[in-house]
């Protein structure tokens, strides 16, 4: 068991001597990705885990006795006011067609 700890502990030790190229250490680079790949995985898997227990025992579904209080019924008067604004603009834009246009710089 020493052992394993201490080859775990050998991957992430700093090399002793410096170079230019030091930024450059894809080992480094890789190692630091897989565990960042691991952990994230834990945490999916942990947070998969507890939304499908909640689920499980139906704590994530709302139950309404009373649906039918909670809609809107469609209120007609609103709509009847949209429908005769858009239609008084397309009979003013019919009328400008009908007349000639006056150049209002004359």
């Amino acid at each position: 068991m020493k052992d394993f700890k201490e080859k775990i502990k050998s991957l992430w030790r700093e090399e002793k001597t410096f170079t230019s190229l030091d930024i450059f250490r894809p080992h480094r680079d890789w190692k630091t990705l897989i565990v960042l790949s691991f952990l994230v995985l834990i945490a999916l898997l942990t947070f998969d885990y507890l939304v499908y227990r909640d689920i499980n025992n139906e704590k994530m579904f709302v139950e309404g006795n009373n649906l039918s209080g909670s809609i809107e019924r469609l209120k007609t008067e609103d709509m009847d006011k949209v429908n005769i604004y858009f239609n008084g603009k397309k009979e003013a834009i019919s009328s400008l067609e009908k007349k000639p246009l006056l150049d209002p710089s004359l």
